[in-house]
């Protein structure tokens, strides 16, 4: 008796589950939507601008030498004395 019960269950259940499997899958879209989760075009997009800027700042980095740096660090100093001479006169 139990053989027939499950058989009639699970025919049941086989034939609601093309009628439920829609309605779960716009729950799970709704639920992204209002998440604003990132499809996996958007995920791309992301990762191909982040690649890029990264890219750009290793080039730039690789042309950035010491004397750039050390040119810099005498414009800073530069800098801190005429703040310096600003303040002392103020």
């Amino acid at each position: 008796m139990s053989s027939l019960k499950e058989f009639v269950t699970g025919t049941i259940v086989d034939a609601l589950v093309p009628l439920l499997r829609r309605p779960l899958t716009d729950v799970i879209v709704e639920i992204m939507d209002q998440r604003k989760t990132p499809n996996r075009s958007e995920y791309q997009e992301v990762r191909n601008v982040v690649d890029d800027l990264r890219g750009k700042l290793n080039r730039a980095l690789r042309k950035f030498d010491s004397s750039d740096l050390e040119g810099l660090s005498a414009r800073i100093s530069d800098l801190e004395a005429r703040l310096k001479a600003m303040e002392d006169s103020g």
